[in-house]
């Protein structure tokens, strides 16, 4: 085991889940296997915040991060890490707090309640006509590598297209129209509601001395986005952030998706936080220099940490 351990979270939940799921059990055993293994636990600020002011780290430190800012991790994750005496950092999707999904949510949502065979076969072609887009439906185009652990092979290939090619603006305005058409008018509000983390929710875990900050405002995938709109989409979701949750420092950054982003892109997130951190579901093992860059910090899956314990 590493004496660092970052993992990162989405989904807590027993039932399925439609991203990367931990159930209740798994997470109690991690932190219990972690705390037996002489784990100190930090928040992402904390750790931050010791190496920027030559405080020194526990030799052996975790942190448990969570991103979205979905529903599960207010009813579910809080709890237990309330009962268990265990800080943790929230990465929020801020355009939740204004009733709108986020559209790689969104998309999975859809994915769950209309198929992912309509959604390519029926509906992606009639919501792309006449635009360029309709030619990423091309099943050629892309092969399912790189699914996260767990994801079904055709889900893969629509998420992927869907999530990473078309413009962000254009992508939340066809969820707008999905949701609109094939589920019902105010049923995008009404899922924003039922999926993620209220502002008073937000909080109340703020209250508790987690730390609630940002994973932008709509999660585009911020390797094919423009700098201008990178701003934007950190710039914003701070402010908000700071508003809504009185007290909030939001001094980390959840990169979306995860993967490799351009020095320019983490000049940007580096002047709005004091430091970013990724996701890297393939990763297996924490880097011996951790710290070398703070514009990104890895953080593993949190698949990789199975102890005995764990179920």
């Amino acid at each position: 085991m590493d004496d660092v351990m970052h993992l990162g979270y989405h989904y807590v939940r027993n039932e399925k889940a439609p991203g990367p799921n931990c159930s209740p059990a798994r997470l109690r055993a991690q932190i219990r296997a972690l705390k037996e293994g002489g784990y100190e636990f930090l928040t992402c600020e904390e750790v931050v915040s010791r190496l920027t002011s030559n405080r020194p780290l526990p030799e052996k430190h975790a942190t448990l991060s969570f991103d979205d800012g979905l529903k599960d991790q207010f009813t579910t994750v809080f709890p237990i890490l309330q009962n268990l005496g265990i800080r943790g950092t929230f990465f929020y999707i801020t355009c939740a707090l204004d009733g709108k999904l986020p559209p790689v949510i969104g998309f999975q949502i859809l994915i769950e309640l209309l198929g992912a065979k309509r959604l390519e076969e029926e509906i992606l072609p009639k919501v792309f006509q006449g635009t360029p887009y309709v030619d990423l439906l091309d099943a050629k185009r892309y092969d399912a590598t790189g699914r996260k652990v767990g994801e079904v092979e055709e889900f893969r290939r629509i998420k992927w297209m869907f999530n990473h090619w078309p413009a962000q603006a254009f992508k939340q305005e066809k969820i707008d129209e999905m949701f609109a058409e094939y589920v019902g008018e105010g049923s995008q509000e009404q899922y924003t509601r039922e999926w993620f983390m209220s502002g008073n929710e937000l909080r109340v875990m703020a209250t508790a001395d987690m730390e609630i900050t940002s994973h932008t405002v709509s999660h585009p995938a911020l390797d094919v986005t423009g700098l201008a709109d990178i701003e934007q989409e950190l710039a914003v979701s701070r402010r908000r952030l700071m508003d809504e949750v009185p007290g909030a420092k939001v001094h980390s950054f959840g990169w979306t998706f995860g993967g490799k982003f351009r020095p320019a892109v983490q000049k940007i997130a580096m002047r709005h936080y004091a430091s970013a951190w990724n996701f890297l579901s393939a990763r297996t093992y924490a880097p011996e220099r951790m710290y070398e860059n703070l514009a990104d910090i890895p953080r593993l899956h949190e698949q990789v940490f199975s102890p005995a314990s764990c179920s």
